[in-house]
């Protein structure tokens, strides 16, 4: 069985930074478009997305985020949707409601960390 990532969608968080941006790398050179999050490394950000659409002919987007907040996140999620990816069964933050995904801060999870999970893209 043959498993293939090409035409997905990931989020990578810290991903205009270090280990980050060779994450970014390695997933765009398999195919999957990437939201490249960032908290106050907007320049880095946007050239490195600029750079994977070039070089690997995906779609990248710089999306900045603060990962303690909830808000943030499912700002990260539409806009990444908006600009990456178009999904007939509703938007990620409306199905991340209806379908009652529980998306986390950092702080929430380790008060509640029997019960999280993560949404992945």
């Amino acid at each position: 069985m043959s498993f293939s990532i090409s035409g997905k969608t990931a989020i990578v968080t810290g991903g205009a930074r270090g280990i980050g941006i060779a994450i970014c790398r390695d997933l765009a050179e398999e195919g999957v478009n990437i939201g490249i999050n960032y908290n106050n490394s907007a320049g880095e950000a946007e050239a490195l997305a600029k750079k994977l659409q070039e070089q690997f002919g995906v779609k990248a987007v710089a999306v900045q985020g603060n990962l303690a907040e909830e808000q943030d996140i499912l700002r990260m999620l539409e806009i990444c949707e908006e600009k990456i990816a178009v999904h007939p069964e509703g938007s990620y933050a409306e199905r991340a409601v209806a379908e009652g995904w529980r998306i986390m801060s950092p702080q929430r999870m380790w008060k509640d960390r029997r019960e999280f999970a993560w949404a992945c893209l």
